[in-house]
């Protein structure tokens, strides 16, 4: 009877602690989750008010609410025209570097040449290295000739982060079992075709992670096409960055402008999150 009640009394104190971390974990999450989004209900908040009420208060919360800020944005920062030149250049620097990375990390998840071990410490350590942009300018201007071009950006997009997706697909790659591909080459099925109908649809958790993460860095980015692909092609940051010139003093529209440049790439992250967190950890647990 006394070991029933010691336990008893155990099982109650353990339930209790376990509540109690339960409760200082939410109560952790609030105030994280408050902490982060606090400067996003801000910056909503400010594109929602008149320019008069934005210079007063520019984080109250009393105030006349208008939508008249997205219309005036969207027709000065030339949101279609910029948008449609972002999406083409996202979408070709994003496909053209998941094959890069697919055709590299496949070969050396198999180690099917002498020394891949080697040549992935060393990209491993090259991960480390600062990029420097004056050796980037010299290669896409005296190397390539392509500098201020489209090129010259598709090129700085393509080649950016490709060591650390690279080795994304190898841990991906490796936790696959090697019979399947001796069994689709004694099918007839060749080395590429092996990659691309075999491998690649195994592992479709990391390609979305790495897609996803090169849209939203080359959504994102200003410095590239500011000074690679010249005057004549605007995205929607360099847009944002002209626009800002113009209007600094402006907060109500510079918040709207933000706001409208950030919100595809923030549902597209909302909508394919899963596959994020899949592909992240997909090569952490092996069967």
């Amino acid at each position: 009877m006394d070991e029933q009640i010691v336990r008893k009394k155990r099982s109650k104190s353990l339930a209790s602690a376990q509540e109690k971390v339960e409760r200082g974990s939410l109560a952790g999450a609030i105030v994280i989750g408050l902490y982060v989004l606090f400067p996003m209900l801000v910056l909503i908040n400010l594109s929602l008010m008149s320019y008069s009420d934005a210079l007063k208060n520019p984080v109250s919360i009393f105030h006349d609410f208008t939508f008249l800020n997205y219309v005036e944005v969207w027709d000065k920062l030339d949101v279609i025209k910029n948008t449609l030149i972002t999406l083409a250049f996202t979408l070709i620097a994003c496909v053209l570097n998941l094959i890069v990375v697919v055709l590299a990390a496949y070969p050396l998840a198999r180690a099917h040449f002498r020394g891949s071990q080697l040549y992935v410490k060393i990209m491993m350590v090259t991960m480390l290295l600062p990029t420097t942009m004056i050796a980037t300018i010299f290669i896409t201007k005296y190397v390539f000739h392509i500098y201020s071009t489209p090129m010259a950006l598709i090129y700085i997009w393509v080649t950016g982060g490709v060591q650390f997706n690279i080795f994304l697909a190898i841990s991906s790659i490796v936790s696959l079992p090697k019979d399947l591909d001796e069994a689709a080459y004694m099918d007839g099925c060749g080395y590429f075709r092996c990659i691309f109908t075999i491998v690649v649809p195994l592992v479709k958790p990391v390609i979305a992670t790495i897609f996803i993460f090169k849209a939203v860095s080359c959504w994102n980015d200003f410095m590239s096409p500011y000074i690679y692909a010249g005057s004549k092609i605007k995205t929607l940051s360099t847009g944002l960055f002209f626009y800002k010139g113009q209007y600094a003093d402006k907060l109500n529209l510079l918040s709207t402008a933000v706001i409208i440049v950030a919100a595809p790439m923030v549902v597209v992250y909302c909508f394919f999150q899963k596959w994020i967190i899949a592909g992240l950890t997909s090569g952490a647990v092996k069967g």
